[in-house]
C-alpha cells in the first residue's frame, strides 16, 4: 500500500482523498534529503502524488527504512517548494554530508552545502547528464511561471514544450539547469524529510516533530510535555505531595506522600496503593473478631483465625501457615480377615485406612470380604473336575477344573464347525450334510448360473443353469467369456452400402452373413474414361486426357456379322438388343433398331444400324477408346466391335 501524508495523517492512494498537503517550516535539525532511485514522467498526481512518491521509496528504501513523512521539491502555480520544506539542516541519508543549513541558506544564495546525489537506497547517483531531475522550481526555491514550467501542476505527461530540470550533480544550478524536455520524459525527483517522527504530523503543526508522541491531537501520556500541542501541560501531570507519582500516574491522594499507586496498606481504613478499594484486611468481614491486617488469613470464612481449631478441610483453620497438620482418625474392622487401621488427612480429604480392607470374596475357605460369612456364591470346590462338550458327529468331550469356586474353560474339547459336503456331522446336530446347496456355472453372456445338490459327500448336477455355446455373431456373449462376437467381422443380418457414388457409379449393399460381409451388390463400377462427356472411371472428372471433337451422326452400312450360337436359336433377339445396348453406354447413341433381314443356315444375321459417336482427336486417346470397346479390324469394316455373342 503507497501512503501519503495529508492534513497530518497518513492514507492511502488507493482510497483517494479531497485534502491537501500543507507543509510549512519547523525547526529541528539532522532531516534527511535524497534524489530518487527511480525516474517519472511529469504525469505525478499533483503534489500528492508527488509526495506520496517521496513517502513510499523512503518507507522501502533498501538501507534501512527511512519512515517519516516526505515532500517532493517541487513547485506549482499556486506552491513554491522553498515553503513545502522544514527550516532546519538537511543531510544525505547516510549521514555523511551537510546539504543544507536550512531554508535561509537555500533561498539567499541558491547554492548547496553538498549536491543532492545520493538516492533513498544511499546509492550515489551519475546520470552522466545534467538536467535530470524535474523541479519546476529555481535555485532560490520559488516556481516558474505558467504550465510550460511544471507540466500543468505535474498532473500532465503529454505537454510538449520544457519543464523546469535540476543538476543532481551541481550545488550551484541543482535545481534549475535548464527546461527544453518534454513532459513525456522521465526524470528523477527531489524527496525532503518534513515528519521527522513519523507521526502523521509535519513540522508546521508539530511542536516537538522529534518526538513521535507530540503532534497536535496526541493523546495525552503523563509525561509532563505537551503531547497535544495546545499550549499547556495538564494540571494532572503534577507531583505535589512529591512521592514520586502523579495524579495521572494513578496517584489517588497527591497531598500524602504515603498515598501512592503499590504504597504499602497500612491497615488505617484507606486505600493507600490506589488500587480503587479499600483493602479488605481491614475490615472484619466474616465477624470471627479478627481482620485480615490482624493475622486473619481469611476473613470471609468465620472458621479460620489466629488460634481457631484445626479440621480436615483443606484450610489453615488457625492461621499458622500449615494446612491440616498431624490429623488422623481410626478406621476399618477386625471382622474376617480385616484390621483396624488409621486415616491421616491429606488436601482436606481423609486419606485410605491403614488396616486391612475388604476384598472380593473367592473360594479358599475365608470371610475375604468381611461380611461374616465364608464363601458365598460359590459354584464348586477348587481342583475338582468335570465332563465337558459333546461327542455327536465330529465333536469331542473335553475336561474342565474348578478354579477358585468357578468352572474353567473345556479342555481337550472338539467343538462343532460349519456343516461342508464331506459325508460327516461338522455341526455335530445328528445329521450328515443337511440341505447343502451351492451355486453353480456363471452368470457371464448368456448363461445363467444354476444349483448343485450334496450327494454321498459330492456336488452333483447345476440345475437351472444356462451354459455357453460357440459364438454366434449375434451381438451376444454365446460363448461366456465376457467379449462378444470376438473373431466376427460383423452382426449377422446386418447390411451396410458399399461402393462409391461418383459419376456413373452407385453404391450397393453388402450383407452380413455368418460373421462375414457378402459380394458388394447392385453396384455400378468404374469403367474405362471414353469420349461421352461422362465420367466413366468415377474419379470426379468427365473425359479426362481425351480430346474430344464435335458429335458426329453418319449412317452405317449394311453389316454382315456371323454370330455364332451353336444352333442355339432361343432368346437370340435378346442377345443382339444387348450386344447393341452396350454398344449405345459406352459408345454410341443407337438411332435405329437392327431389321433382321435373314437368318441362315449358316447362322448369318444381317442388321442395320445408325450409330451417332464422338471421334477423339488424339491418335493415342482413340485408340485408347477403340480398346476399350473391344473393336478389331476387319475387311468389311475396320471398326467392328467383337461381338459378345462370340
Amino acid at each position: 500500500m503507497t501512503l501519503i501524508l495529508v492534513s497530518n495523517r497518513y492514507e492511502s492512494l488507493d482510497e483517494p482523498s479531497t485534502h491537501e498537503i500543507e507543509i510549512l517550516p519547523k525547526t529541528g535539525n539532522e532531516y534527511k534529503v535524497f534524489v530518487s532511485s527511480k525516474t517519472y514522467t511529469g504525469m505525478l498526481g499533483g503534489l500528492v502524488g508527488a509526495d506520496a512518491i517521496c513517502t513510499t521509496l523512503a518507507h522501502d528504501s533498501s538501507g534501512g527504512s527511512l519512515g517519516g513523512g516526505w515532500a517532493a521539491w517541487l513547485s506549482t502555480s499556486s506552491a513554491d517548494a522553498i515553503d513545502r520544506i522544514a527550516d532546519v539542516e538537511y543531510y544525505l541519508v547516510d549521514g555523511s554530508e551537510l546539504v543544507a543549513d536550512g531554508v535561509s541558506d537555500i533561498s539567499s544564495d541558491g547554492k548547496l552545502e553538498h549536491s543532492i546525489n545520493m538516492d533513498e537506497n544511499e546509492v550515489e547517483i551519475d546520470d552522466g547528464e545534467t538536467g535530470n531531475v524535474q523541479t519546476g522550481t529555481d535555485n532560490d526555491g520559488e516556481g516558474g511561471s505558467g504550465d510550460s514550467s511544471n507540466c500543468k501542476n505535474w498532473s500532465n505527461a503529454t505537454v510538449t514544450y520544457g519543464r523546469m530540470l535540476g543538476d543532481s550533480e551541481s550545488v550551484d544550478s541543482w535545481s534549475f539547469d535548464s527546461s527544453g524536455d518534454t513532459c513525456a520524459d522521465k526524470k528523477r525527483i527531489y524527496c525532503f524529510e518534513v515528519d521527522k517522527d513519523d507521526d502523521g504530523s509535519h513540522f508546521k503543526d508539530d511542536c516537538d516533530d522529534r518526538n513521535e508522541t507530540v503532534y497536535p491531537g496526541a493523546p495525552e501520556i503523563c509525561d509532563g510535555l505537551d503531547n497535544d500541542c495546545n499550549g499547556s501541560v495538564p494540571a494532572n501531570e503534577k507531583d505535589i505531595d512529591g512521592d514520586d507519582y502523579r495524579v495521572c500516574d494513578g496517584d489517588c491522594n497527591d497531598n500524602d506522600s504515603l498515598i501512592y499507586p503499590g504504597a504499602a496498606e497500612r491497615c488505617n481504613g484507606e486505600d493507600d496503593n490506589c488500587d480503587g478499594t479499600i483493602p479488605v484486611g481491614e475490615k472484619d468481614q466474616d465477624g470471627d473478631g479478627f481482620m485480615g491486617c490482624e493475622g486473619d488469613c481469611k476473613d470471609k470464612d468465620n472458621t479460620i483465625y489466629p488460634g481457631a481449631k484445626e479440621v480436615c478441610d483443606g484450610k489453615d483453620n488457625d492461621c499458622d501457615g500449615k494446612v491440616d497438620e498431624n490429623l488422623n482418625k481410626p478406621c476399618g474392622t477386625n471382622t474376617g480377615i480385616c484390621t483396624v487401621g488409621f486415616e491421616i488427612c491429606v488436601a482436606g480429604e481423609w486419606g485410605n485406612c491403614s488396616g486391612v480392607q475388604p476384598q472380593n470374596e473367592v473360594c479358599d475357605g475365608l470371610d475375604n470380604d468381611c461380611d461374616s460369612s465364608i464363601d458365598e456364591g460359590c459354584s464348586c470346590d477348587s481342583g475338582t473336575t468335570q465332563s465337558c462338550g459333546s461327542d455327536t458327529g465330529i465333536c469331542a468331550i473335553g475336561t474342565q477344573w474348578c478354579e477358585g469356586g468357578s468352572w474353567g474353560g473345556c479342555i481337550g474339547s472338539v467343538g462343532p464347525s460349519t456343516e461342508i459336503c464331506d459325508e460327516q456331522d461338522n455341526d455335530c446336530d445328528g445329521s450328515v450334510d443337511e440341505n447343502l446347496k451351492k451355486s453353480c456355472g456363471t452368470d457371464i453372456g448368456e448363461c445363467k448360473s444354476g444349483t448343485a445338490k450334496c450327494v454321498d459327500g459330492s456336488w452333483e448336477g447345476c440345475s437351472g443353469a444356462v451354459n455357453s455355446e460357440d459364438e454366434k455373431c449375434d451381438e451376444k456373449d454365446n460363448d461366456c467369456d465376457g467379449t462378444v462376437d470376438e473373431g466376427c467381422k460383423c452382426s449377422s443380418g446386418k447390411e451396410r452400402s458399399c461402393g462409391v457414388s461418383e459419376g456413373i457409379c452407385e453404391n450397393g449393399t453388402q450383407k452380413c452373413v455368418e460373421g462375414r460381409w457378402s459380394e458388394c451388390e447392385g453396384s455400378i463400377d468404374p469403367s474405362e474414361e471414353i469420349c461421352d462427356e461422362t465420367d466413366n472411371d468415377c474419379d470426379g472428372e468427365v473425359d479426362e486426357d481425351l480430346i474430344c471433337e464435335e458429335e458426329k451422326v453418319e449412317e452405317t452400312p449394311e453389316i454382315k456379322k456371323k454370330i455364332d450360337f451353336g444352333g442355339f436359336f432361343g432368346g437370340v433377339f435378346d442377345r443382339v438388343k444387348q450386344y447393341f445396348k452396350d454398344l449405345a453406354d459406352n459408345a454410341f447413341t443407337i438411332r435405329a433398331i437392327p431389321i433382321v433381314a435373314s437368318i441362315g443356315a449358316s447362322g448369318v444375321l444381317i442388321f442395320y444400324v445408325y450409330r451417332k459417336y464422338k471421334i477423339a482427336k488424339r491418335e493415342n486417346a482413340a485408340k485408347k477408346f477403340k480398346e476399350s470397346q473391344g473393336y478389331v479390324k476387319t475387311p468389311e469394316n475396320e471398326s467392328t466391335r467383337k461381338s459378345p455373342l462370340s
